[in-house]
C-alpha cells in the first residue's frame, strides 16, 4: 500500500482486498494525534458520579515488518475509518479535532460479489492458521503507556546523585538501532518544567509527552521525544523516576523487545544504553521488566520462565553462556547468585522459574527482598531475592496469571489471570507463619468477560486497611471499578469433607510449574485419587480429598488446623500420592503498612545489611528486608486451588465498555482516569 491513498485512487474492490490482505496496511508512521470524544457515547456513571471524557491521544504505530508477530491487530477503529474513507490515516486534514469531537466509528461494511454486505474487518483474508514465529501471540501487547508525575516525587522524593546515567548521546548517535529521534520545539525548557509525562511504546516507537490540564498546551502531534528503532516490536517497558541532590528531575525509560534486546533511555540527559545487545546475552522475547527499588538493577522476565537481574554500572557479557547449575530446586533453578562475589558483567544472577513466560513483577513496598511474579503457567510465585529460593507457589483458578499489583501499604497482592478473575491475596507476614505460607486468597473480583490485563488501584479514594478502590482492564474493551473492604466481605460457609476425584488438567498444570522437565510429575504415575479420607488421626496424617480441592475452602476453612503440611513432608512420610495439590492452611494476620515496635514480624526484620552479599540489599536502610529462614520452611509451599464456592466474590460498582478495541491498561490521577487501549488510542475521563 502506497503511503498516502489519497493519490492513488483504486476502486472500491481493489481498495478492500488492500485493506484484506494485511492486519496493519499503512506504510509509513504518521504523527500522533489528540482528539475530543463524543460526551454522550463516552461518558459513564458509577458511585462517584458522572465521568465525562475530556481528551484523547492517539499513538501512531510503525509499519508492521516481516519479523513482527503478525496474528495480531493493532490498528485504531479511527484510523480504520479513516482508511475506508478518506484513503489515509490522517482523516480529513480540514478537520480540527479538538473542537468537533470524534463519534464511535460504525461497523465496517464491504459490498460483495453476489450484492450482500457484510461486517469485513481489516486483515480478514489472512489466513489465521498461519504460523507465527513469535510464539506467545496471546502476551503481545500492541500499545503500552504508563504516566510519570513528579508530582508524586516532591511528596515523597528519591534522591540520588550514585546512579549512573546511559553513556551514548542520543542527539549524535550513528548506531543502526535507532533510525530517527525527533524533539519537539523548546524542548529542554518544556522538559524541565514539566510535572507529569507519559511514555507510550508502540511497535518500534517510544514516545515522551507531557501531560497539561489543558490539551491546547500539550506537544502530542510532535511530542516532547520520538525514538524510531529498527529492533523488533516493544514487548515490555518500565520506568525509574527519581531527584538528583540540586532537585532536578530524571528518569530511567528500560525498553524491552520481542528479539531480547533492551534499550536504556534517560530523555533529561538525551541518552541511551543498550543491553543485551543484538541477543548476545539470550534471544528470547521479554515480557516482563522491573527496576529495583535503588534503582541501580534491572529484572528481566522472559518468554522461557527465565529470569536475568543487570546491574546499570557494567557491561553486557557477550560470550556469555548458561554456566552449568549453580543450584537446583524442583521450583527454582539457579545459574548464576546475586551472592556469588565476581560480579563485572552483565547478568549478574539468571533464574529459571517456569518453562513459561513470566508476564509480570512487582515487589513488595515494605520488605523490598520479596517479589512476586506472574507466570503463563497458572501460578504465581513469591520468591525471597535475598536468599534466592521461591516461598509460595499459588495456583489460579484456571488458565496463566498475566498481571500482577501490589497495594502501596503492602498488606494486599491484586493478581488478574486468564480465568476472567481478579484474586486478591492478603501478605501474612508474623512470627507463626511457619509453614503456612505468605499469602492467604481474601475474595475475588468477578465481572470480566475476557482476560484481565491490568490491575491499578485508586488511592484518591482508598483508605488502607478499610477500602480499596481498585480499576480493571482487559481484552473485553471495558474497564470496571470495584470496592473491596477487607472487613465487610460476604460470608462463606464451611467446607464440607467428600469423596476423592481425580484432576488431570490441574496435574498438568503444576508439572509446567516445575522448572526441570525431569521433575515433572508425568513421571510419577501416582493419581490425586490416592489421597486418604481425612481421619482423626494426628495432623500430619490428615488429607483433605481431591473433591475439597475442586470445590476449595472457605475464608474460615484456609484458617483452619486440619490441613495438611507441605508437600515434601506428605512425599517424606511414604504417601504413595505424588498429586500437585497438597492442602496449606494459613492464618489471617494482616501485616500494618509501617514498621513499629507492635508489628508482629519485628523479630524477622534484618536490623543490619553490613553482612550481606547480595548486591542488591547492601546498605539497605534497617527495616526494609525481612529474614523468612526460621519464619517458612525452607520448600516452596504449594497452595490449593479455592473454588468459586468458597471465596468471596465482589461485583462491580461501576464499568464502561470503551468499544475501541482490547485494553492493555489504566491509570488514575487526582483529576482524571486513564484507559490505554491496545490500538494505540488513550482516554481520558474528567473525575466528577
Amino acid at each position: 500500500m502506497p503511503p498516502d491513498l489519497s493519490r492513488y485512487r483504486p476502486s472500491p474492490t481493489q481498495f478492500q482486498q488492500i485493506l484484506n490482505g494485511s492486519i496493519l496496511p499503512i506504510q509509513a508512521t504518521d504523527p500522533n494525534c489528540l482528539f475530543t470524544l463524543n460526551q454522550e457515547e463516552f461518558q459513564f456513571d458509577h458511585l462517584d458520579g458522572l465521568f465525562k471524557p475530556d481528551v484523547g491521544i492517539r499513538i501512531s504505530r510503525s509499519p508492521l515488518m516481516p519479523g513482527d508477530p503478525s496474528t495480531y491487530a493493532s490498528l485504531s477503529k479511527f484510523v480504520e475509518q479513516n482508511l475506508r474513507k478518506y484513503h489515509t490515516t490522517l482523516g480529513n486534514v480540514n478537520q480540527n479535532q479538538l473542537t468537533k469531537p470524534l463519534s464511535l466509528p460504525p461497523d465496517a461494511v464491504g459490498v460483495q460479489p453476489d450484492g450482500k454486505t457484510e461486517v469485513l474487518p481489516v486483515g480478514c483474508g489472512i489466513n489465521p492458521l498461519i504460523s507465527d514465529h513469535f510464539k506467545d501471540v496471546h502476551l503481545t501487547p500492541g500499545s503500552i503507556v504508563k504516566i510519570v508525575d513528579f508530582q508524586k516525587e516532591l511528596n515523597n522524593p528519591r534522591r540520588s546523585d550514585a546512579l549512573k546515567t546511559p553513556k551514548s548521546n542520543l542527539n549524535r548517535t550513528s548506531s543502526s538501532f535507532i533510525v530517527k529521534v525527533i524533539t519537539c520545539e523548546n524542548f529542554t525548557k518544556k522538559l524541565h518544567n514539566g510535572k507529569k509525562f507519559m511514555v507510550g511504546c508502540h511497535g518500534r516507537l517510544i514516545n515522551f509527552i507531557g501531560l497539561e490540564d489543558n490539551p491546547k498546551d500539550m506537544d502530542v502531534d510532535v511530542p516532547l521525544l520520538r525514538i524510531t528503532l529498527t529492533c523488533s516490536v516493544i514487548t515490555a517497558f518500565d520506568t525509574y523516576s527519581y531527584q538528583n541532590s540540586s532537585g532536578g528531575n530524571e528518569l530511567d525509560i528500560l525498553v524491552g523487545f520481542a528479539s531480547g534486546d533492551m534499550l536504556w533511555v534517560n530523555p533529561f540527559k538525551m541518552k541511551y544504553s543498550r543491553w543485551n545487545k543484538n541477543s548476545k546475552v539470550k534471544n528470547k522475547p521479554i515480557m516482563s521488566i522491573k527496576w529495583s527499588k535503588c534503582g541501580k538493577f534491572a529484572i528481566i522476565g522472559f518468554s522461557d520462565g527465565e529470569i536475568m537481574v543487570f546491574n546499570r554500572d557494567l557491561e553486557d557479557d557477550e560470550e556469555y553462556t548458561v554456566p552449568k547449575t549453580y543450584k537446583k530446586d524442583k521450583f527454582l533453578k539457579t545459574f548464576k547468585s546475586l551472592n556469588s562475589s565476581n560480579h563485572t558483567l552483565n547478568p549478574i544472577a539468571h533464574y529459571r522459574m517456569s518453562r513459561n513466560a513470566i508476564t509480570d513483577m512487582q515487589i513488595h513496598p515494605v520488605f523490598q527482598n520479596i517479589m512476586v511474579l506472574s507466570c503463563d503457567d497458572g501460578f504465581i510465585r513469591v520468591f525471597d531475592l535475598l536468599k534466592e529460593r521461591v516461598t509460595d507457589l499459588f495456583p489460579s483458578y484456571y488458565s496463566g496469571f498475566l498481571c500482577v499489583n501490589i497495594t502501596n501499604d503492602g498488606k494486599y497482592l491484586l493478581a488478574g489471570s486468564g480465568d476472567d478473575f481478579v484474586s486478591i491475596y492478603e501478605f501474612q507476614f508474623n512470627d507463626q507463619i511457619a509453614v503456612n505460607g505468605l499469602l492467604k486468597l481474601v475474595a475475588r473480583l468477578e465481572g470480566s468477560k475476557s482476560w484481565v490485563k491490568a490491575i491499578q488501584v485508586d488511592y484518591t479514594k482508598t483508605h488502607s486497611g478499610l477500602l480499596y478502590r481498585i480499576g480493571v482492564a482487559g481484552d473485553d474493551n471495558c474497564i470496571r471499578f470495584y470496592e473491596f473492604q477487607p472487613r465487610n466481605l460476604p460470608k462463606i460457609k464451611n467446607l464440607k469433607t467428600g469423596k476423592a476425584v481425580k484432576r488431570p488438567t490441574l496435574d498438568k498444570r503444576f508439572s509446567s510449574a516445575t522448572v526441570d522437565s525431569a521433575s515433572r510429575l508425568g513421571n510419577s504415575p501416582a493419581s490425586i485419587s490416592s489421597v486418604p479420607e481425612p481421619h482423626s488421626g494426628s495432623t500430619k496424617k490428615r488429607l483433605f480429598s481431591a473433591k475439597h480441592l475442586k470445590n476449595s475452602e472457605s475464608i474460615n476453612s484456609i484458617t483452619s488446623p486440619q490441613h495438611p503440611l507441605s508437600l515434601l513432608e506428605v512425599m517424606n512420610q511414604g504417601s504413595t500420592s505424588t498429586s500437585s495439590l497438597t492442602q496449606l492452611h494459613q492464618q489471617a494476620m494482616s501485616m500494618t503498612p509501617t514498621i513499629n515496635t507492635n508489628t508482629n514480624s519485628n523479630s524477622l526484620l534484618i536490623s543490619k545489611t553490613d553482612n550481606i552479599k547480595n548486591p542488591l540489599f547492601k546498605r539497605f536502610p534497617p527495616g526494609t528486608l525481612i529474614n523468612l529462614d526460621n519464619a517458612i520452611s525452607q520448600d516452596a509451599i504449594i497452595h490449593p486451588t479455592v473454588g468459586l464456592k468458597y471465596c468471596p466474590l465482589l461485583l462491580p460498582i461501576g464499568e464502561k465498555d470503551v468499544r475501541l478495541g482490547r485494553l492493555s491498561g489504566l491509570a488514575f490521577e487526582n483529576k482524571y482516569v486513564w484507559a490505554f487501549v491496545c490500538t494505540g488510542d488513550c482516554i481520558r475521563w474528567l473525575r466528577p
